[in-house]
């Protein structure tokens, strides 16, 4: 052992600086850049069996370094050796430079002033005694000592950003921010929040308010155009100094302050400024609301503050690479382009589309005879094989040129393949004249087929912008060395003229920022394949007044969906396209548009109570006594205006209860009131639907953390049903309101979920019970691309539209259920058998609420509606065609009957203490479950629209569920969670159908179909 023998170091006590112990370390905390420490070592800080102690003593030497010098070069020293070691020769020559004071003998006394470097504030630096060399084994080892100042803000700087967070197309300067982004802010502070004055009380923290604000500078004077608000908290007991990162949202709004970007196309660099204060300085703002600190501030003697145009400086981080001190990458500003991102993207698909043009798509009416040549060109989804490919030319086709047409697909950030390929090619050991293409050049060469990687040659054109063309005098002769004999059809051939000025054509891959390999991948002589990806616009696009993002809270990752929210083909498409050439036919260029993979569903949703349809209702009275041995009893009284009385008496266990249950008429509520309870009840999603670039389905129901602060509209609502509840309840003390929802928290945590209405309802169980299904109505709207492909209309194939699909559902109408309890039945065939049972119910219950072990028959029937309407903004819908080309339900109605046997144990036992929480249990289920429906419905398919009648047997499904669950909850916060499960994959036998009828409404020609039979595989 280096240190031999030492393990542990003392500090000799002064008046001049503070020892504190935490967390088994020594600290020696100071405020004076004068101040000694003194440590020494004696034989009580030597290990058992040290040799020669008063030698070793003697002998120490003692060295101070910078404890995140240590700890970063030990770590990637013994990354690089394999060791596990905590500091040996080698490494002690490693870190020699870096030793900031050194002496020898049993006292330290080492004078701060004399240090080669001063302390920075709140960093920790250790002092550690050794004999061979210096080692970091046991807390007590060395004494860690820091120099403490004034609570201030260390330092404030902004991120540059990188091309993953900016996703700027290639070619773009990354190191400027984008309107719409998000800015990282990193600051440091020094004591704040000071971790020492926390109180003492576990689960007791400290904090700060952050709020800051973004300025820029307008003839030397700061003007604010945008603020920010954070919290810092402390981290551990040794954190003097705390690091955060904060991302503010760069608001397009900004670039409207007057004096920004005073030269057009010119950045604008904004500054910030931060001011600290003690959380409970002042109230914490209204979300959603810009909040006025002002006042607040003004009320501060010392205000802590930093400002990036004043007080910036640079600073420097340790790098155990480079064994030394480097400066970190940091500036003062956020520093934006004036070109949004939704500038760059119109100006890329600009380029493109100019690209397009200038190169010219020569359009053939006739068939051309050059031997150098190709007779088709195919674009194909290779991730899509349900999804025909689309011909843009087909020489032997009445229409031969289509290369006016887009193949559209739907992509995310997971590339797609799409391959364009050409049919019957000729371009090896033929003739070939080189139509197109620079002097010498052949079409022998793939690259000049498919013209990627040259900038290629548009044909000259007239006058009245007509491509100008002339006889081929060359053509028989060309012919006759192809060996291809001379007709009537074939003789004549004409060529177009090159123009030889293409100054304004780039190669497709240089204006894509494609490489070969990875955006594009040649397959043989006649196909090329492309992975094209939808690039997402990720920086935010829309704001109004009502919503700021930095004081709403975290703007989610996926805010720049909203940018999608409207879908808009020419607002949206991104094109792609590949110049195809041969002598035969040059410049046909195959075209593709990609459309973002989005799909977005609004949901409306709102379930009847059984109480909307009760004209009276109960109210209990209990009465709980013990020691009775009657069973039980009822009475009953009639009552005035149809007010009825009953008591009924039950015993179980040695536990008498009584309950007197009143019988009223129900007073429905009317007015606002009503209103409001209805407004509750609905429910509201907003989901969009994407795929990542790892081609993972993802979605998110946005209306939570979004779109009540965009519109308002659901916001609204909800506080208008709030704020009418509370004035009809009487709690229009918003004090009051939360004092009573947190007793109500407490009283509903300490019952356990139990009640004198659940223990009489253990004890009362039902033989038989029935319940109606009440209605269930919901409305969904979606929206997205959707295929246009129709081979009986030609022009729609390869497109895609905007499709919206709307569906109204009620699931029920109305319904029935009836569930059997053969335990209970069982049970109340024996006296004593009922009496046992009794008592497990009540103990089963007052363990914990869902406490059950039964053994069920549920049988139920329902009738449902829904409708359906499917419309494609090119291919239009059912109804308006007559038909579909997928087979859909359009309106149908039908009973369904379902029948559930299930044996079911559920044991748990829940504990509220005060401030903690115990729960601990577990579950299983087994079952077999059935279903029959029956329907009637109008659908459509490529035949047309027809009315069908068909019965469903969904088959026997035999499923398991199992899961155990210990759970412990320890002032709010859970410190044990283990909930392990076990649900296998339900297995179905059995399923089939029987369509019945099915009659065509609109075409003579397909007869009526009757009684149809489909196994479950058949489906």
């Amino acid at each position: 052992m280096a240190s031999r023998g030492i393990i542990r170091t003392k500090i000799e006590q002064s008046k001049s600086y503070t020892i504190a112990e935490r967390d088994s370390y020594h600290f020696v905390e100071f405020t004076n850049l004068g101040e000694t420490i003194s440590a020494f070592v004696d034989e009580e800080c030597l290990d058992t069996g040290t040799l020669n102690p008063k030698a070793t003593i003697s002998g120490t030497q003692w060295i101070v370094v910078e404890e995140t010098v240590w700890s970063k070069l030990l770590t990637e020293y013994n990354q690089e050796t394999g060791k596990k070691t905590y500091g040996d020769m080698t490494f002690f020559k490693k870190i020699e430079k870096q030793i900031l004071w050194r002496s020898k003998g049993a006292n330290a006394n080492v004078k701060v002033s004399d240090m080669k470097q001063p302390p920075t504030p709140g960093n920790i630096y250790l002092l550690m005694p050794y004999t061979n060399y210096p080692e970091f084994r046991y807390t007590t080892q060395v004494v860690k000592f820091v120099y403490l100042k004034e609570s201030h803000i260390r330092y404030v700087y902004v991120d540059p950003p990188s091309q993953e967070n900016a996703d700027i197309p290639m070619g773009s300067d990354t190191k400027l921010h984008l309107y719409g982004m998000q800015a990282e802010i990193n600051f440091s502070t020094h004591l704040i929040p000071d971790f020492r004055s926390r109180g003492k009380l576990i689960g007791d923290k400290v904090s700060a308010d952050i709020y800051g604000e973004v300025f820029f500078l307008k003839d030397g004077k700061e003007t604010t155009v945008g603020n920010f608000k954070t919290i810092i908290e402390e981290a551990g007991n040794s954190l003097y100094n705390r690091y955060k990162q904060v991302k503010v949202y760069v608001d397009p709004q900004w670039r409207n302050a007057e004096g920004t970007h005073k030269e057009k196309h010119q950045p604008q660099r904004y500054y910030i400024r931060l001011m600290v204060t003690p959380k409970n300085m002042f109230s914490s703002p209204t979300p959603g609301k810009p909040f006025d600190f002002s006042d607040s501030i003004r009320g501060l003697t010392n205000p802590v503050s930093y400002n990036t145009n004043t007080d910036f400086k640079k600073w420097y981080i340790f790098d155990p690479e480079q064994e030394n001190w480097i400066e970190m990458d940091m500036q003062p500003y956020i520093e934006v382009r004036w070109d949004t991102m939704d500038m760059i993207f119109k100006k890329f698909e600009q380029e493109k589309n100019n690209q397009i043009q200038y190169i010219g798509d020569i359009e053939y009416t006739k068939k051309e005879y050059d031997p150098c040549g190709y007779s088709k060109i195919t674009i194909k989804d290779e991730d899509d094989k349900n999804r025909e490919p689309l011909v843009i030319f087909d020489e032997n086709a009445t229409v031969i040129d289509k290369t006016n047409s887009y193949f559209e697909i739907t992509t995310g950030e997971k590339p797609k393949t799409i391959s364009i390929k050409v049919g019957d090619l000729h371009n090896q050991g033929i003739y070939c004249h080189g139509a197109m293409l620079d002097e010498g050049q052949k079409h022998s060469d793939k690259t000049n087929v498919f013209q990627l990687e040259r900038a290629a040659y548009s044909a000259q054109k007239d006058s009245k912008g007509n491509y100008i063309s002339e006889k081929d005098k060359t053509h028989e002769d060309q012919l006759k060395k192809a060996g291809t004999p001379i007709t009537k059809e074939n003789k004549n051939d004409t060529d177009y003229i090159k123009n030889p000025n293409h100054s304004q054509i780039r190669p497709v891959n240089s204006v894509m920022r494609w490489q070969q390999g990875t955006e594009y991948t040649y397959k043989g002589e006649d196909e090329i394949n492309l992975q094209l990806k939808y690039r997402y616009n990720k920086t935010l696009t829309i704001r109004n007044d009502e919503f700021d993002p930095n004081f709403v809270g975290n703007l989610f990752e996926e805010a720049w969906l909203f940018n999608y929210l409207k879908l808009n083909i020419d607002d949206q498409k991104q094109v792609y396209y590949i110049p195809v050439s041969t002598c035969r036919y040059p410049n046909q260029i195959a075209k593709i548009n990609v459309l973002p993979d989005l799909k977005w569903t609004l949901l409306f949703k709102l379930n009847y109570k059984e109480e909307d349809f009760k004209k009276f209702k109960e109210e209990h009275n209990y009465e709980v006594q013990a020691f009775y041995a009657q069973s039980s009893q009822t009475t009953f009284i009639s009552g005035q205006n149809g007010t009825s009385v009953s008591r009924q008496t039950t015993t179980a266990a040695g536990v008498r209860f009584s309950r007197t249950t009143t019988i009223v008429p129900v007073e429905r509520k009317g007015g606002i009131k009503r209103l409001a309870e209805l407004i509750k009840r609905i429910e509201v999603s907003l989901t969009a639907e994407w795929i990542d670039e790892s081609g993972k389905k993802q979605s998110k129901d946005v209306i939570e953390g979004f779109l009540k602060q965009i519109y308002n509209f659901v916001g609204k609502i909800s506080d208008i049903a709030k704020l009418v509840g509370d004035l009809t309840e009487g709690d229009s003390n918003p004090q009051d309101t939360n004092n009573k929802k947190q007793l109500d928290k407490e009283i509903e945590k300490m019952m356990g979920g139990r009640s004198l209405d659940g223990a009489w309802n253990a004890l009362n169980k039902k033989t038989t019970t029935t319940e109606v299904l009440y209605p269930s109505i919901a409305i969904a709207a979606s929206w997205y691309y959707a295929d246009a492909d129709d081979p009986k209309r030609s022009q729609l194939m390869g497109r895609k539209a905007l499709q919206i699909d709307a569906k109204v559902e009620a699931a029920p109408i109305i319904g029935v259920e009836i569930k059997w309890d053969f335990i209970e039945m069982l049970a109340r065939r024996h006296p004593l058998a009922f009496i046992i049972k009794k008592g497990i119910d009540l103990l089963l219950y007052l363990s914990d609420p869902k406490n059950k072990i039964d053994i069920t028959f549920t049988m139920s029937g329902e009738l449902g509606l829904s409708a359906k309407f499917n419309h494609n903004m090119l291919a239009g819908n059912a109804y308006s065609n007559g038909r579909s080309p997928k087979k859909q339900e359009l309106i149908s109605g039908g009973a369904t009957i379902k029948a559930d046997l299930q044996g079911n144990i559920t044991l748990y036992m829940t504990q509220y203490l005060i401030v903690s929480e115990y729960k601990m249990g577990g579950s299983a289920k087994i079952g077999v479950k059935a279903e029959v429906a029956n329907k009637v419905y109008l659908g459509a398919d490529t035949d047309g629209l027809y009315i069908a009648n068909s019965t469903t047997f969904d088959g026997f499904t035999f499923y398991l569920e199992a899961e155990a669950k210990m759970e412990v909850t320890f002032l709010g916060a859970k410190i044990m969670d283990w909930n392990p499960k076990y649900e296998p994959e339900p297995m179905n036998w059995g399923k089939c159908s029987l369509d019945r009828v099915k009659t065509y409404l609109n075409n003579p020609d397909k007869k009526t179909e009757f009684f149809k039979f489909n196994s479950g595989d058949d489906e």
